[in-house]
């Protein structure tokens, strides 16, 4: 259960939290999550 589901699981909420980051502070943040992606 420890295998690829948790990775999975904690790219989910850490791209979860990116997002919220970027929400809470529109500056740069837009151009920042266009550059992950």
């Amino acid at each position: 259960m420890n295998g690829s589901g948790y990775a999975g699981l904690r790219m989910k909420a850490e791209r979860q939290e990116q997002e919220k980051q970027q929400e809470a502070s529109p500056q740069g943040g837009c151009s920042e999550s266009i550059h992950i992606s």
